[in-house]
């Protein structure tokens, strides 16, 4: 797992990069599942951010975009 953070821009952004490939073999619960997911999903839209989770067959990137305070 590898994880970025560029704080350049505004919003900034956080990515973290799994190589396992999809959610469903990803060995971190809270990255893998529905019930971790979400709740990331939630903090991130009540901080006023988005959130993007890319998935193909050999790797899984989630994106988090949080604006500035």
């Amino acid at each position: 797992m590898a994880v970025e953070v560029d704080w350049r821009e505004d919003p900034f952004t956080i990515s973290i990069r799994n190589g396992h490939g999809p959610p469903n073999r990803l060995p971190d619960r809270a990255f893998g599942s529905g019930a971790g997911l979400g709740r990331i999903l939630l903090n991130v839209i009540e901080a006023g951010g988005t959130m993007n989770l890319h998935v193909d067959d050999t790797a899984s990137v989630l994106r988090l975009a949080l604006p500035r305070r």
